[in-house]
């Protein structure tokens, strides 16, 4: 079977390639569907939701559980994907059936039909989730002094992108001014360089007296400039000094 290249983790150690998300699911399927006709055994897995989601923990599942189990996920998959509504009803011949992606970067990637649906579920619902603590994190900026802007950093259609906190606006205009590997190269003195703001006005935006302008934390900006050879000791000479070096 080919690896999704987006779920492909690599490990920090080696260039041992670990299983895709793709591939722990379909093996907990596989575990499934093997006890479903056989005996109880133990699954590595949250198994209750609309798909089987790996976990440390193992719970023990029995024949019937394991047949309802994987009854559901079928029904959740041929629901949410095409390409797994005609899946064969023997759980056994369903797990064997592939299907090709047929779009985006992972084009003409094999995969498991019924764990890459099931995946995609889990990836939607991961993504809902990820929406709704940044929603909740902008509405506490928002209540604290304002959400934080970068500098030069606007979403597709224009608009400033707003950030919870100083750290994930520095980091995005990190990544918009220096690149997608800005962590490679001196993260303090980069992070230092960033122009970001508080408030309602983007950082780009001559800011009002009432708006809080900020960059990252002030000892870390000046001991970003000291690193590089500055004597500064003041926040305002270092980012003087920081911003001689772009």
């Amino acid at each position: 079977m080919r690896r999704s290249v987006e779920e492909v983790e690599m490990s920090n150690t080696s260039d041992v390639q670990a299983p895709t998300m793709t591939e722990r699911i379909h093996t907990i399927l596989c575990t499934l569907a093997s006890i479903a006709t056989g005996k109880t055994a133990l699954v590595s897995a949250t198994l209750t939701g609309a798909y089987p989601d790996p976990s440390e923990e193992a719970v023990k599942v029995t024949p019937a559980q394991a047949r309802k189990h994987l009854n559901r996920y079928m029904d959740n998959a041929a629901a949410s994907s095409r390409f797994c509504d005609n899946l064969p009803a023997s759980h056994t011949h369903a797990l064997d059936v592939t299907y090709t992606i047929s779009a985006g970067k992972n084009k003409g990637t094999s995969v498991p039909a019924l764990a890459y649906g099931l995946v995609r579920i889990r990836r939607e619902d991961k993504r809902n989730a990820r929406q709704a603590r940044r929603a909740d994190a902008l509405k506490a900026a928002a209540a604290n002094g304002g959400v934080w802007f970068a500098a030069g950093v606007v979403s597709k259609d224009g608009k400033p992108v707003e950030y919870p906190n100083a750290s994930q606006a520095s980091k995005a205009w990190a990544r918009e001014h220096v690149g997608a590997d800005w962590w490679k190269g001196d993260k303090t003195a980069i992070l230092g360089r960033a122009v970001i703001s508080q408030g309602s006005v983007p950082a780009e935006t001559p800011a009002p007296a009432t708006s809080t302008t900020a960059n990252t934390d002030d000892a870390a900006i000046i001991a970003a400039a000291q690193a590089l050879g500055s004597k500064a000791s003041t926040v305002k000479g270092a980012r003087k000094f920081l911003a001689s070096l772009s």
